[in-house]
């Protein structure tokens, strides 16, 4: 059986999505206070770069993939106004008898704190060396109706069609749910890799459970640290699951899946990404705090 691996180009895009939503909400680490005063605008994200391995989980026999294997990182910068955010890629694929397939985007990006303005670029290279780029910018209303302004692939201005967040400001309120002990959240959200307005996007949230004590490491000797830091005093975290529909066709099937355990700082160590025909599996490596340097003149 010979693989289509046209599918690539597509889902260069959707991984870059889910690293928009996952990482720039995840790695945000909002605290506690931040949560409870609601609005994006006065949420305190703080700075960090955070480095995954990847690695198949588990696939179908009719997939014909064998293996997944790479890494992402991404890094977010608070300023004055939002956040930057940039965000890479990259997975090699085998199948039985065909060469390995990669893919690999980098996405930048600027989110407004206001929530009301996203600026966007992503960038999918193919083994031919040839390039996809999608860019531009949205902004949004108080009531978050709006439109977007692409540059790349062609100059365009689209009108969106839904009450639409964008990335930080959506995971805030998965968070919030989430710290309600809601079940159940859903969102149009908006996140600048593809040219459809968004997505509909539904948050199923488990029980929150308490972080449970760390490993002793190979020494038998408890670690003084997980890999995601210094744990919070009695952290709580949830598991969830976000299902993300084409927002013209929200009855069909989604078009991917995304498992995390998400703590009440914001943090997730692990996450599993569900294409239907395989799932990869990405686990934290890496992080560290990155310094800001705000302007005295922040309003």
């Amino acid at each position: 059986m010979r693989l289509d691996w046209g599918w690539g180009r597509r889902a260069g895009f959707i991984f870059a999505q889910i690293m928009a939503v996952l990482l720039v909400g995840c790695f945000g680490l909002l605290s506690r206070a931040a949560m409870a005063e609601g609005p994006v605008r006065r949420a305190a994200l703080l700075s960090y770069v955070a480095q995954y391995q990847l690695s198949l989980l588990s696939a179908r026999p009719d997939s014909g993939i064998t293996s997944a294997e790479g890494w992402m990182m991404s890094r977010i910068e608070e300023k004055c106004q939002g956040w930057n955010t940039k965000d890479e890629f990259y997975l090699v694929l085998s199948a039985v008898d065909q060469p390995d397939h990669v893919i690999a985007t980098k996405s930048t990006g600027f989110e407004a704190k206001s929530g009301l303005e996203y600026q966007f670029r992503t960038d999918h290279w193919h083994e031919d060396g040839s390039t996809d780029q999608l860019s531009g910018k949205a902004v949004l209303d108080r009531h978050f109706h709006g439109s977007v302004t692409y540059k790349q692939p062609k100059a365009d201005k689209i009108t969106l069609k839904e009450t639409i967040f964008f990335p930080t400001r959506f995971m805030i309120d998965v968070l919030q749910a989430a710290a309600a002990n809601k079940s159940f959240y859903q969102a149009h959200m908006f996140d600048g890799s593809g040219r459809n307005g968004g997505m509909l996007t539904t948050v199923a949230i488990g029980s929150g459970q308490m972080v449970p004590p760390l490993a002793p490491d190979k020494a038998g000797s408890q670690p003084k640290r997980d890999r995601l830091g210094e744990k919070q005093p009695g952290e709580k975290r949830w598991p969830i699951s976000m299902a993300m529909f084409d927002i013209d066709r929200p009855s069909m099937l989604p078009l991917y899946q995304v498992m995390i355990w998400l703590r009440e700082t914001g943090l997730s160590d692990e996450m599993r990404m569900d294409f239907g025909g395989f799932i990869v599996k990405a686990r934290l490596s890496h992080m560290e705090k990155l310094p800001v340097s705000l302007s005295a003149k922040c309003p």
